[in-house]
């Protein structure tokens, strides 16, 4: 009796972990077209972290946004334009320097532009409830770096 219980909780166990369904794919491994449709819609920034470092000066930090009392969402719309809308706690007004644009996709990059410059983030992970994007630059003597972690 107790091989024939045992069997049948070894079996119950291999049935639930087989069935366990794994909707989140590598970036890597999508389309462009699937990017697309999986990034339209709005996002709030939860938390940004970055690191700036010019010879030997260096920076670096992380803004949790619920803490410092920022609500900052973007907005990817179908037709392939962004809207960037900034909040402070205090006044929960738009701020002035709300952004707009246009975005593509390209390479599994997204590519936020307009008339005057373009920028490209890498696209390190996307779900249907989360997006972690980064930018890195390098010159001579300098180096950014930012992460942006939003979700739906």
């Amino acid at each position: 009796m107790k091989k024939l219980f045992f069997s049948v909780c070894a079996a119950s166990l291999l049935l639930f972990s087989a069935c366990s369904k794994d909707d989140d794919k590598d970036v890597s491994e999508m389309s462009s077209a699937e990017i697309s449709s999986m990034i339209v819609g709005t996002w709030q920034t939860v938390q940004d972290e970055w690191i700036e470092q010019e010879g030997d000066w260096k920076d670096s930090g992380v803004d949790n946004y619920d803490e410092i009392g920022i609500k900052e969402t973007m907005t990817f719309n179908s037709d392939k334009t962004w809207t960037l809308w900034t909040a402070y706690e205090e006044d929960d007004i738009p701020d002035e320097d709300t952004d707009t644009g246009k975005w593509r996709i390209e390479n599994n990059a997204l590519i936020l532009y307009d008339d005057e410059s373009d920028e490209e983030w890498v696209i390190e992970k996307l779900t249907k409830d989360e997006l972690i994007l980064s930018q890195e630059e390098r010159e001579e003597d300098y180096y950014w770096f930012e992460r942006w972690y939003l979700k739906r």
